[in-house]
This record gives C-alpha cells, sequence and structure tokens, in this order.
C-alpha cells in the first residue's frame, strides 16, 4: 500500500490480516541503506523496518517481513499450523528463499490470479479504503494541532497507528475474507455483479 507522507513523498506500507480479524504487525519500507536513530525510536512497537533503494518492496524486503515479524508474530498468538498465506503474484513475493523458509515453517503461500486482487485481496476489498479515509482524517487533524506542519517521516508510523486504531479492524478483515470468498471458502461470497456486466441476450423475430 502506497500512503502519501506529504505532498512531496510516498512511503510503501506492507499490512497483513487474518480471517479472524488480527492485523500483523505492519512494516514501512525507506530508501535508506540503514536507517536514522530519530525514525527507528519514533516506530511503534513491533513495527517493521524495510529497506529498498527505491523505497518499494523487493524480494529481500518481503523475505525479511516473513521471517523476521509475521512469522514469530504467528507464534507469539498461537497460531496453529499450517497456516495459509494469500498473496498477490508480484515478483517480490515469490522468491525461492521466501519459498524454501514458508515449506520449512508450514506455510502454504497462494498467489492470487493476476490482476483479480480488487477482487479476491480481503485487504483490497475491505480494509485500505476505510484506512485511507481515517488516514486522511488523522493527517488534517495532526496539520491543524500543528499549524499546518509538513510531515517528516519519523511522524509517518505513529500517525498511521493512529489511524488504525480508530477502525473496527476485526469486522473490516472478517468481512473482508467472507467477500472475496476465501474464508468461509465459497465462490458465491463474492458480488459478481459488482465486477462483470450481466450478458444481454439479443433475439431476433422474422417479420
Amino acid at each position: 500500500m502506497f500512503i502519501n507522507n506529504d505532498e512531496k513523498e510516498c512511503l510503501t506500507t506492507l499490512f497483513c490480516g487474518n480471517a479472524i480479524g488480527k492485523i500483523a504487525p505492519p512494516m514501512v519500507i525507506f530508501s535508506f541503506k540503514r536507517t536514522p536513530g530519530h525514525i527507528a525510536s519514533n516506530m511503534p512497537k513491533n513495527w517493521g523496518i524495510g529497506h529498498s533503494e527505491s523505497g518499494w518492496m523487493t524480494g529481500e524486503t518481503f523475505y525479511e517481513y516473513i521471517a523476521n515479524i509475521f512469522y514469530p508474530w504467528l507464534i507469539k498468538n498461537n497460531i496453529k499450523f499450517p497456516v495459509v498465506l494469500f498473496l498477490d503474484g508480484h515478483t517480490s513475493h515469490l522468491t525461492m528463499a521466501l519459498s524454501n523458509f514458508c515449506s520449512e515453517k508450514e506455510i502454504e503461500l497462494i498467489a492470487l490470479y493476476p490482476n483479480a486482487t480488487h477482487i479476491l485481496q480481503p485487504l483490497d476489498v475491505a480494509f485500505f479504503h476505510p484506512l485511507k479515509t481515517s488516514w486522511a482524517k488523522v493527517v488534517r487533524q495532526w496539520r491543524m494541532e500543528n499549524n499546518g506542519e509538513r510531515i517528516k517521516r519519523e511522524k509517518f508510523a505513529q500517525l498511521m497507528q493512529r489511524a488504525i486504531n480508530v477502525l473496527e479492524v476485526d469486522i473490516i478483515l472478517k468481512n473482508g475474507f467472507e467477500k472475496t470468498g476465501l474464508h468461509p471458502f465459497s465462490s458465491n461470497g463474492i458480488n459478481y455483479e459488482k465486477y462483470f456486466k450481466k450478458s444481454v441476450e439479443y433475439l431476433t423475430t422474422d417479420p
């Protein structure tokens, strides 16, 4: 997910949630080789920090997230294995190192169909829209309290956490999994009329 930090910068933030309505600690990706201390010290507890030259997701940063944040979160929350992890088919999500790690840890990777995440990805379907709305409100309030000051990188994650906290995340995620037909698993969970036009039959008669 790309979120406007201010009018000049966007930061990539990785989110992961499950069908019982729990959200794992997110990861924010910065275009630093090393994270400055003033940014690291302002990150919410358990949030991850990723690095890439472009500031976008890479195979290495995604692997680090799964191995160092997502998997320990599963253990801490006593989530029963094996675990099914749905993800889109972006190349940064499909590396041999990740496949080997997940196979060893009983995490089953399932890549969703290309160009269908707006239908099959629970976060795309139910979570990101209310989050962006909440983020806009938090940013507006913060700027009112700080004389219109520009949001600096070290403030980003704290404000994002505030935006998440006001959402009914458990309900939103459960609805997302249900509307995509992933949990409970059912093709009838998808509202096909929303995405596909009804076919029209054309009939002719002889005069």
